[in-house]
């Protein structure tokens, strides 16, 4: 088997914030992934990758039903992988308490990003954390606050691909082989490809994506290990042009104020 750093699973695309410019597109979509299929592809690849952390991601994974049996079933099958919440952990409020007991005895690992600086929402993650540690939950703060930058061109409600040039996008990217993603049941670079492809074809998302990115040919869990570190050990595809060649951060109101739908008070 090939070791990467990480493999990540978008078990949900809905999200209780939904950000302008995620990379996910979970401002665009609301697919939520039956939990078979999720278990099912866990199966497939633990016999194919060795990921140092798999990571169980959305939208925002604690609005999937069954969040729960899929942590548990990816302790149990990925063995010799931590495994990882990517949470904006608003929803701990609400989950039950054997939750947590798994949290803890299975040592998740929790990261909880951080959006907004506005006195309700600071308030809220205060009390949010407090609850955590009092339940003597482990977990590490990720700032995405200031670092929040543009993925595609357009404004944040009709998103269309940048056309840069594949070589300049891919040195700037902040992917690469770090955020492996892995999409009905098939392993992707980064979750850009998979999820502006589906927003395009779903028509929340410009045609041009669709153009682009249907030539890309994800990898199948039935690959050759020769195929796989072909695959691993590619850098600019022609693909990367629907990503930026710099740097676009956008402030912490254009992120707040290009929300769409989203709730977290």
């Amino acid at each position: 088997m090939i070791h990467v750093p990480r493999l990540e699973y978008n078990i949900t695309l809905q999200c209780n914030f939904g950000c302008g410019h995620c990379t996910h597109f979970s401002n665009h979509l609301n697919e939520t992934f039956p939990k078979e299929e999720i278990i099912r592809s866990f199966r497939d690849w633990s016999g194919v990758l060795r990921p140092g952390q798999i990571r169980i991601i959305g939208g925002e994974p604690l609005l999937h039903s069954d969040c729960e049996e899929i942590i548990s079933e990816a302790v149990s099958i990925w063995k010799n992988s931590k495994i990882a919440l990517i949470t904006n952990g608003f929803l701990f409020l609400s989950m039950p308490e054997r939750f947590f007991t798994l949290l803890k005895e299975k040592h998740i690992e929790i990261e909880i990003s951080t959006h907004f600086i506005h006195d309700a929402y600071v308030n809220k993650m205060v009390e949010i954390l407090t609850m955590l540690a009092e339940k003597e939950i482990n977990y590490q703060v990720v700032n995405s606050i200031h670092n929040w930058y543009k993925i595609h061109a357009g404004d944040a409600h009709t998103p269309k691909p940048y056309i840069s040039n594949p070589q300049h996008a891919w040195n700037t990217c902040v992917h690469k082989n770090n955020c492996l993603t892995i999409h009905e049941n098939k392993l992707y670079r980064c979750p850009v490809i998979p999820f502006a492809l589906l927003a395009s074809r779903k028509g929340k998302a410009a045609g041009e994506y669709a153009d682009i990115l249907s030539k890309y040919i994800p990898l199948e869990h039935t690959c050759t290990e020769e195929e796989m570190r072909q695959f691993l050990h590619l850098q600019e595809i022609p693909q990367c042009a629907i990503c930026p060649e710099t740097f676009d951060f956008i402030s912490i109101e254009e992120k707040f104020h290009t929300r769409q739908g989203g709730k977290y008070l």
